[in-house]
């Protein structure tokens, strides 16, 4: 199962958090923190209450495609053919 979004909390702050990305083309964040992954990189989201900021880093991974192998596409339209018969 792959992760494509998380959303990050920063605690023991007051005031307003506003949300930044080092590389929108690796992962955008939201106004509320909502991470979303865009392709593999690493990217730093800061995080900056008044004059104070606070950085994670963060790498996304790409994800493999599936591939179907020979047999199991034979046995795939195998399948569909004994359906349509029946």
């Amino acid at each position: 199962m792959s992760v494509r979004q998380k959303a990050l909390k920063l605690t023991g702050v007051k005031g307003k958090v506003k949300w930044l990305t080092s590389n929108k083309k690796v992962a955008t964040v939201s106004s509320k923190g909502v991470v979303k992954a865009v392709k593999a990189g690493t990217v730093k989201i800061t995080a900056k209450v008044g004059k104070k900021k606070y950085t994670c880093k963060i790498t996304v991974k790409a994800v493999k495609k599936a591939t179907i192998k020979k047999n199991t596409k034979k046995l795939c339209q195998n399948l569909l053919h004994c359906r349509r018969v029946h």
